[in-house]
Protein backbone atom coordinates (compact mmCIF):
# COMPACT_ATOMS: atom_id res chain seq x y z
CA UNK A 1 0.00 0.00 0.00
CA UNK A 2 1.28 3.48 -0.62
CA UNK A 3 1.44 6.18 1.69
CA UNK A 4 -0.23 9.65 0.77
CA UNK A 5 2.35 12.54 0.45
CA UNK A 6 2.08 16.39 1.19
CA UNK A 7 2.65 18.07 -1.47
CA UNK A 8 6.55 18.69 -0.60
CA UNK A 9 6.95 14.60 -0.50
CA UNK A 10 5.74 14.19 -4.04
CA UNK A 11 8.17 16.76 -5.03
CA UNK A 12 11.12 14.79 -3.35
CA UNK A 13 9.49 11.66 -4.48
CA UNK A 14 9.88 12.57 -8.42
CA UNK A 15 13.38 13.94 -7.49
CA UNK A 16 14.04 10.41 -6.19
CA UNK A 17 13.46 8.71 -9.28
CA UNK A 18 15.15 11.20 -11.65
CA UNK A 19 12.58 14.10 -12.46
CA UNK A 20 14.33 17.79 -12.56
CA UNK A 21 13.08 20.63 -12.29
CA UNK A 22 15.17 22.78 -14.92
CA UNK A 23 12.62 24.31 -17.18
CA UNK A 24 9.78 24.52 -14.13
CA UNK A 25 10.94 24.87 -10.69
CA UNK A 26 10.17 23.16 -7.38
CA UNK A 27 7.78 26.39 -6.63
CA UNK A 28 6.08 26.24 -9.31
CA UNK A 29 5.53 22.48 -9.49
CA UNK A 30 4.07 22.87 -6.27
CA UNK A 31 1.54 25.59 -7.14
CA UNK A 32 0.32 23.42 -9.74
CA UNK A 33 -0.04 20.32 -7.63
CA UNK A 34 -1.84 22.44 -5.65
CA UNK A 35 -4.42 24.64 -7.90
CA UNK A 36 -3.90 22.70 -11.45
CA UNK A 37 -3.71 19.25 -10.99
CA UNK A 38 -2.81 16.40 -8.90
CA UNK A 39 0.07 14.40 -8.39
CA UNK A 40 -1.63 10.77 -9.38
CA UNK A 41 -2.74 12.28 -12.78
CA UNK A 42 0.80 13.82 -13.81
CA UNK A 43 2.70 11.68 -12.35
CA UNK A 44 0.80 8.66 -15.08
CA UNK A 45 2.03 10.14 -18.11
CA UNK A 46 5.66 9.21 -16.74
CA UNK A 47 4.85 5.88 -18.15
CA UNK A 48 5.82 6.97 -21.71
CA UNK A 49 9.01 7.20 -20.40
CA UNK A 50 12.29 4.72 -19.52
CA UNK A 51 13.87 3.88 -16.33
CA UNK A 52 17.58 3.08 -15.70
CA UNK A 53 18.19 1.27 -12.09
CA UNK A 54 15.47 2.72 -11.02
CA UNK A 55 15.95 6.66 -12.59
CA UNK A 56 14.03 8.29 -15.22
CA UNK A 57 16.55 9.21 -17.80
CA UNK A 58 15.99 13.03 -19.34
CA UNK A 59 12.68 13.19 -17.75
CA UNK A 60 11.41 17.14 -16.61
CA UNK A 61 8.63 17.63 -14.68
CA UNK A 62 7.58 20.38 -17.59
CA UNK A 63 7.10 17.39 -20.07
CA UNK A 64 4.84 15.37 -17.71
CA UNK A 65 3.16 19.10 -16.70
CA UNK A 66 2.40 19.91 -20.64
CA UNK A 67 1.79 15.86 -21.85
CA UNK A 68 -1.23 16.47 -18.95
CA UNK A 69 -2.27 19.53 -20.85
CA UNK A 70 -2.41 18.36 -23.98
CA UNK A 71 -4.30 14.93 -22.84
CA UNK A 72 -6.91 17.82 -21.99
CA UNK A 73 -6.70 19.50 -25.42
CA UNK A 74 -7.24 15.46 -27.12
CA UNK A 75 -10.09 15.11 -24.88
CA UNK A 76 -12.13 18.69 -25.99
CA UNK A 77 -10.98 17.73 -29.64
CA UNK A 78 -12.66 14.41 -28.75
CA UNK A 79 -15.39 15.57 -27.19
CA UNK A 80 -16.38 18.07 -29.55
CA UNK A 81 -16.08 15.69 -32.51
CA UNK A 82 -18.28 13.09 -31.10
CA UNK A 83 -20.76 15.57 -30.17
CA UNK A 84 -20.98 16.87 -33.93
CA UNK A 85 -21.07 13.28 -35.20
CA UNK A 86 -24.11 12.03 -33.10
CA UNK A 87 -25.93 15.08 -34.28
CA UNK A 88 -25.10 14.50 -37.93
CA UNK A 89 -26.04 10.73 -37.05
CA UNK A 90 -29.34 11.98 -36.26
CA UNK A 91 -29.98 14.63 -38.69
CA UNK A 92 -29.42 12.26 -41.54
CA UNK A 93 -31.38 9.14 -39.88
CA UNK A 94 -34.21 11.80 -39.38
CA UNK A 95 -34.23 12.63 -43.17
CA UNK A 96 -34.14 9.28 -44.16
CA UNK A 97 -36.92 7.98 -42.23
CA UNK A 98 -38.68 10.88 -43.39
CA UNK A 99 -38.18 10.35 -46.91
CA UNK A 100 -39.08 6.69 -46.55
CA UNK A 101 -42.38 5.75 -47.68
CA UNK A 102 -42.48 2.27 -45.99
CA UNK A 103 -42.10 4.37 -42.31
CA UNK A 104 -44.48 6.01 -40.05
CA UNK A 105 -41.63 7.09 -37.66
CA UNK A 106 -43.76 4.75 -35.13
CA UNK A 107 -43.55 1.31 -36.40
CA UNK A 108 -39.46 0.84 -36.16
CA UNK A 109 -39.48 1.83 -32.81
CA UNK A 110 -41.95 -0.82 -31.77
CA UNK A 111 -40.16 -3.39 -33.74
CA UNK A 112 -37.19 -2.72 -32.40
CA UNK A 113 -38.37 -2.32 -28.93
CA UNK A 114 -40.18 -5.76 -28.99
CA UNK A 115 -37.12 -7.41 -31.09
CA UNK A 116 -35.18 -8.19 -27.91
CA UNK A 117 -35.50 -7.27 -24.36
CA UNK A 118 -32.11 -5.70 -24.53
CA UNK A 119 -32.84 -3.18 -26.84
CA UNK A 120 -35.12 -1.21 -24.24
CA UNK A 121 -33.12 1.65 -23.23
CA UNK A 122 -31.82 2.14 -19.94
CA UNK A 123 -33.74 5.11 -19.42
CA UNK A 124 -36.50 2.89 -19.19
CA UNK A 125 -35.50 1.01 -16.24
CA UNK A 126 -35.29 4.62 -14.59
CA UNK A 127 -38.60 5.57 -15.32
CA UNK A 128 -40.05 2.77 -14.03
CA UNK A 129 -38.57 3.04 -10.54
CA UNK A 130 -39.32 6.33 -10.62
CA UNK A 131 -40.12 9.23 -12.94
CA UNK A 132 -38.51 11.75 -10.52
CA UNK A 133 -35.18 9.70 -11.26
CA UNK A 134 -35.23 10.85 -14.78
CA UNK A 135 -33.48 14.06 -15.31
CA UNK A 136 -36.02 17.03 -15.99
CA UNK A 137 -34.03 17.54 -19.85
CA UNK A 138 -36.36 14.21 -20.77
CA UNK A 139 -38.61 13.82 -18.06
CA UNK A 140 -40.77 15.24 -20.59
CA UNK A 141 -40.55 12.68 -23.42
CA UNK A 142 -40.98 10.15 -21.24
CA UNK A 143 -44.31 11.45 -19.55
CA UNK A 144 -45.29 12.39 -23.13
CA UNK A 145 -44.61 8.70 -24.89
CA UNK A 146 -43.90 6.26 -22.46
CA UNK A 147 -47.39 4.88 -21.83
CA UNK A 148 -47.99 4.90 -25.61
CA UNK A 149 -45.54 4.83 -28.68
CA UNK A 150 -42.88 6.43 -29.20
CA UNK A 151 -42.11 8.05 -32.71
CA UNK A 152 -38.77 7.90 -33.51
CA UNK A 153 -37.65 11.89 -33.52
CA UNK A 154 -38.54 11.83 -30.01
CA UNK A 155 -37.22 8.39 -29.22
CA UNK A 156 -33.77 8.95 -30.28
CA UNK A 157 -33.67 11.99 -28.07
CA UNK A 158 -33.47 9.57 -25.07
CA UNK A 159 -31.06 7.23 -26.08
CA UNK A 160 -27.12 7.08 -25.06
CA UNK A 161 -24.71 7.39 -27.67
CA UNK A 162 -24.23 3.49 -27.25
CA UNK A 163 -28.03 3.12 -28.01
CA UNK A 164 -28.17 5.02 -30.47
CA UNK A 165 -25.44 3.64 -32.78
CA UNK A 166 -27.55 0.15 -31.97
CA UNK A 167 -30.92 1.56 -33.08
CA UNK A 168 -29.79 2.86 -36.33
CA UNK A 169 -27.99 -0.40 -37.11
CA UNK A 170 -31.34 -2.17 -36.62
CA UNK A 171 -33.44 0.30 -38.24
CA UNK A 172 -30.99 0.75 -41.62
CA UNK A 173 -30.35 -3.46 -41.37
CA UNK A 174 -34.15 -3.77 -41.63
CA UNK A 175 -34.28 -1.48 -44.62
CA UNK A 176 -31.22 -3.45 -45.54
CA UNK A 177 -29.12 0.13 -46.35
CA UNK A 178 -25.19 -1.00 -46.83
CA UNK A 179 -23.97 2.37 -45.97
CA UNK A 180 -24.35 2.76 -42.20
CA UNK A 181 -22.31 -0.85 -42.05
CA UNK A 182 -19.51 0.88 -43.29
CA UNK A 183 -19.74 3.28 -40.23
CA UNK A 184 -20.39 0.66 -37.92
CA UNK A 185 -17.33 -0.58 -36.84
CA UNK A 186 -16.07 2.73 -36.71
CA UNK A 187 -18.86 4.49 -34.47
CA UNK A 188 -17.96 1.57 -31.82
CA UNK A 189 -14.89 3.09 -31.16
CA UNK A 190 -16.08 6.72 -31.13
CA UNK A 191 -18.33 5.31 -28.35
CA UNK A 192 -15.40 4.08 -26.35
CA UNK A 193 -13.11 7.11 -26.70
CA UNK A 194 -16.31 9.17 -26.32
CA UNK A 195 -17.15 7.78 -22.81
CA UNK A 196 -13.49 8.02 -21.52
CA UNK A 197 -13.02 11.65 -22.41
CA UNK A 198 -16.91 12.37 -20.56
CA UNK A 199 -15.34 10.35 -17.46
CA UNK A 200 -12.12 13.05 -17.70
CA UNK A 201 -9.76 9.80 -18.11
CA UNK A 202 -6.34 10.21 -19.46
CA UNK A 203 -5.15 9.31 -23.33
CA UNK A 204 -1.70 10.24 -23.55
CA UNK A 205 -0.11 7.84 -20.62
CA UNK A 206 -0.75 4.63 -22.57
CA UNK A 207 0.19 5.08 -25.86
CA UNK A 208 1.91 1.40 -25.98
CA UNK A 209 1.79 -0.67 -29.28
CA UNK A 210 -0.11 -3.98 -28.96
CA UNK A 211 0.40 -6.11 -31.52
CA UNK A 212 -2.08 -8.33 -31.29
CA UNK A 213 -4.25 -5.43 -30.72
CA UNK A 214 -7.26 -6.41 -33.66
CA UNK A 215 -7.08 -2.63 -35.86
CA UNK A 216 -10.45 -2.13 -37.85
CA UNK A 217 -9.52 -3.00 -41.25
CA UNK A 218 -12.00 -0.57 -42.80
CA UNK A 219 -9.95 2.23 -40.65
CA UNK A 220 -6.38 1.60 -41.81
CA UNK A 221 -7.87 1.93 -45.44
CA UNK A 222 -9.32 5.60 -44.46
CA UNK A 223 -6.03 6.40 -43.12
CA UNK A 224 -3.73 5.28 -45.74
CA UNK A 225 -5.86 6.69 -48.35
CA UNK A 226 -5.02 10.48 -46.33
CA UNK A 227 -2.05 11.19 -48.91
CA UNK A 228 0.21 10.32 -46.15
CA UNK A 229 3.07 8.67 -48.52
CA UNK A 230 5.30 11.22 -47.99
CA UNK A 231 5.60 10.96 -44.62
CA UNK A 232 4.37 7.70 -43.56
CA UNK A 233 4.49 4.28 -45.28
CA UNK A 234 1.42 2.10 -45.27
CA UNK A 235 3.63 0.39 -42.59
CA UNK A 236 4.41 2.62 -40.26
CA UNK A 237 0.75 3.23 -40.49
CA UNK A 238 -0.48 0.12 -39.44
CA UNK A 239 2.21 0.13 -36.93
CA UNK A 240 0.87 3.20 -34.83
CA UNK A 241 -2.31 2.05 -35.00
CA UNK A 242 -1.82 -1.18 -33.18
CA UNK A 243 -1.94 1.73 -29.95
CA UNK A 244 -5.55 0.93 -29.17
CA UNK A 245 -5.38 5.09 -28.24
CA UNK A 246 -4.66 6.18 -31.44
CA UNK A 247 -6.51 3.39 -33.43
CA UNK A 248 -9.93 5.06 -31.50
CA UNK A 249 -8.70 8.26 -31.77
CA UNK A 250 -8.41 8.13 -35.88
CA UNK A 251 -11.54 6.35 -35.51
CA UNK A 252 -13.39 9.91 -34.20
CA UNK A 253 -11.48 12.14 -36.83
CA UNK A 254 -12.18 9.60 -39.53
CA UNK A 255 -15.53 9.54 -38.81
CA UNK A 256 -16.51 12.88 -38.80
CA UNK A 257 -14.35 13.48 -42.26
CA UNK A 258 -17.36 11.43 -43.56
CA UNK A 259 -20.04 13.00 -42.11
CA UNK A 260 -19.74 16.20 -41.52
CA UNK A 261 -19.27 18.03 -45.02
CA UNK A 262 -18.99 21.83 -46.71
CA UNK A 263 -19.70 24.45 -44.55
CA UNK A 264 -20.24 22.68 -40.78
CA UNK A 265 -16.88 20.94 -41.49
CA UNK A 266 -15.12 24.53 -42.18
CA UNK A 267 -17.21 26.10 -38.83
CA UNK A 268 -16.51 23.76 -36.65
CA UNK A 269 -12.48 23.83 -37.60
CA UNK A 270 -12.36 27.26 -37.27
CA UNK A 271 -14.74 27.97 -34.47
CA UNK A 272 -14.27 25.26 -31.80
CA UNK A 273 -10.96 22.93 -32.89
CA UNK A 274 -8.54 25.37 -34.32
CA UNK A 275 -6.57 26.19 -30.68
CA UNK A 276 -6.72 23.36 -29.02
CA UNK A 277 -4.79 21.32 -32.50
CA UNK A 278 -2.16 24.04 -32.59
CA UNK A 279 -1.60 24.35 -28.93
CA UNK A 280 -1.43 20.72 -29.07
CA UNK A 281 1.73 20.95 -30.93
CA UNK A 282 3.35 23.72 -29.02
CA UNK A 283 6.26 22.14 -27.44
CA UNK A 284 6.79 18.65 -29.53
CA UNK A 285 10.37 19.40 -28.92
CA UNK A 286 10.17 18.94 -25.26
CA UNK A 287 9.89 14.87 -26.54
CA UNK A 288 12.24 14.80 -29.26
CA UNK A 289 15.21 13.19 -26.82
CA UNK A 290 12.04 10.06 -26.30
CA UNK A 291 11.72 9.16 -29.94
CA UNK A 292 9.09 6.55 -29.69
CA UNK A 293 6.87 8.86 -27.52
CA UNK A 294 7.57 12.10 -29.85
CA UNK A 295 6.73 9.86 -33.32
CA UNK A 296 3.47 8.80 -31.83
CA UNK A 297 2.55 12.56 -30.61
CA UNK A 298 3.43 13.33 -33.89
CA UNK A 299 1.90 10.97 -35.69
CA UNK A 300 -1.26 12.13 -33.75
CA UNK A 301 -0.66 16.07 -34.52
CA UNK A 302 -0.36 14.78 -38.43
CA UNK A 303 -3.34 13.11 -38.57
CA UNK A 304 -5.45 15.34 -36.58
CA UNK A 305 -4.21 18.24 -38.81
CA UNK A 306 -4.77 16.41 -42.21
CA UNK A 307 -8.20 15.57 -41.70
CA UNK A 308 -9.15 19.09 -40.22
CA UNK A 309 -7.59 20.64 -42.76
CA UNK A 310 -5.44 22.68 -40.25
CA UNK A 311 -1.71 23.84 -40.84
Amino acid sequence: MKNKLSIDEQIEHMKENGITFKIFEEDEAKNFLIHSNYFFKVKSFSKNFKKVNGQYQNLEFAYLKELALMDTLLRDIILELSLIIEHVLKVQFIRHVTNNKKEDGYQIVSKYLSSNQRNKPFIFKIYNQSRTKVDFYTRGLMDKYYKYNFPVWAFIEILTFSELINFLKFYYENYKIKKFKKLNSLLYNVKKLRNVSAHNNCFLNNLEINEEFNQTKRLKTKVEKLGFKNIYDNDTIEYFLKSPVIHDYASVLVVFDVLCIGEMKNKIKEEKTEYSVNRFSKHLDYFSNHSELYQKLKFIDDLTKKILKLK
